[in-house]
């Protein structure tokens, strides 16, 4: 599997005039009877060289299978450069789980001797996604801090890239290293600091009880899902068990946070395109963890690539249908009227949550249906998407599929299918 795999990377990349130096799937070994990852020390990683740019593309391959889970759960005290008489504005605390990942690319793989015999007009850029950006980040830090490498140009991008170096490093490589945030991707999120206050907000005593046992829960699945079922030798029998979120911050790998500076996609809810935003760290949106169901689904690659797509449509697009389509300028309407009454579908003026068990305002309002052109209020029998609705008039739990008309707007700022009301859809379709 891994020789096919790397003669599939090779192919594809070569289709772009790369060519493929090295590939390298997941490596080390854990003696440890009880483990059944075999011990990964470091992600999948390639180098590919472009000799007609002059530049070395080192990739880092995300979280996949699950013995890079052990990677991302080790968050042991660390910092950048191994040795204390090393350089203090570079030593400073980062993930453990990653910079061993990133010591073993460079050394126990070669890469750095590699990187340093290029000739002196390559450059190098790394890239990386999720584990590997935060992989992809360290390793270009350890390089930046070489003297060897002092007057190369080193450039890196990483996209969902976790909480990974101290404050001050992340402020250091805003020069270097630019890092990518999809609306709520929860991965950039998860510190120890903004689990605290997520916690926080669960307000009655049922709601810390529950948030308390799913947390017992989804630790005892982690170390069953990475191979570990046996009982953790730190927990005698009939001692109490650790709080899995302390009632104060705290981190055993100090504050880390997500490096370099960063480019936030955010989408606006008032008209639900997408903007990118230029800032850091300390931008307020990535100091709290949102829940919501697209927590997990923006920090999958192919979101990311679906909104960078759809943003640069939006920059060159040339069509359009009216000046107001054109420059994407529509708003989303409210579920509630001035008044204070939910509004009904704008085209057959029926309730659009009629079909739903709702529970709360809120329920009725994330189960309200915009048109991804106009921005109305639509019911799904006027804006079909391939939903499922029942059909009473054959028998009790029968379902009829409704036919899916979504259209890609790319003048709106977005490459996914939109819902579209029917009256919409005649007048594009009529263009």
């Amino acid at each position: 599997p891994d020789q096919e795999a790397k003669w599939f990377l090779a192919s594809l990349v070569s289709q772009e005039g790369l060519d493929l130096f090295e590939y390298i799937p997941q490596a080390g070994e854990d003696r440890r009877a009880r483990s059944k990852t075999k011990g990964v020390k470091c992600p999948a990683f390639a180098l590919l060289l472009d000799n007609k740019g002059k530049e070395a593309l080192l990739l880092v391959r995300g979280s996949q299978e699950k013995q890079d889970h052990l990677i991302d759960i080790d968050l042991g005290s660390e910092t950048l450069l191994e040795g204390s008489d090393q350089d203090p504005e570079w030593n400073a605390g980062v993930h453990r789980g990653m910079v061993k990942g990133a010591r073993y690319i460079l050394q126990s793989h070669g890469i750095r001797k590699i990187l340093a015999d290029l000739p002196p007009d390559f450059s190098i850029h790394l890239v990386g996604h999720s584990l590997g950006a935060g992989t992809a980040g360290l390793i270009g830090a350890i390089l930046l801090a070489d003297p060897a490498f002092k007057s190369r140009k080193i450039k890196i991008v990483g996209f969902g890239t976790p909480a990974c170096v101290a404050p001050q490093l992340a402020k250091k490589l805003q020069e270097n290293m630019t890092t990518v945030i999809h609306r709520e991707d929860v991965v950039p999120r998860l510190s120890f600091t903004n689990m605290v206050r997520l916690r926080q907000h669960f307000n009655r005593q049922e709601e810390k009880d529950w948030c308390q046992k799913q947390l017992k829960r989804d630790q005892k699945c982690l170390w069953t899902y990475v191979g570990w079922e046996g009982k953790r030798k730190d927990i005698a029998d009939g001692a109490q068990e650790e709080d899995p979120i302390p009632s104060e911050p705290r981190n055993i790998a100090g504050d880390l946070v997500v490096p370099g500076k960063v480019i936030y996609l955010r989408q606006r809810w008032q008209t639900g395109q997408y903007e990118a935003i230029l800032t850091d760290h300390d931008d307020e949106d990535l100091q709290r963890i949102t829940v919501s169901a697209t927590s997990l689904d923006d920090h999958y690659v192919e979101s990311y690539l679906k909104v960078l797509r759809g943003l640069t449509f939006n920059q060159s697009w040339k069509g359009g249908y009216s000046p107001k389509e054109k420059n994407g300028s529509r708003e989303l309407q409210s579920a509630m009227d001035d008044n204070g009454n939910w509004r009904p579908c704008s085209i057959c003026r029926r309730d659009p949550t009629e079909l739903f068990i709702l529970k709360s305002d809120a329920h009725r309002a994330m189960a309200t249906h915009h048109c991804g052109q106009c921005g109305l209020i639509v019911c799904m029998e006027c804006a079909p998407a391939g939903d499922k609705l029942p059909d009473f008039e054959r028998e009790l739990w029968a379902v009829r599929v409704l036919k899916d008309k979504r259209m890609v707007l790319p003048e709106m700022g977005t490459l996914e299918p939109q819902r579209l009301c029917i009256r919409c859809q005649t007048l594009l379709y009529a263009a």
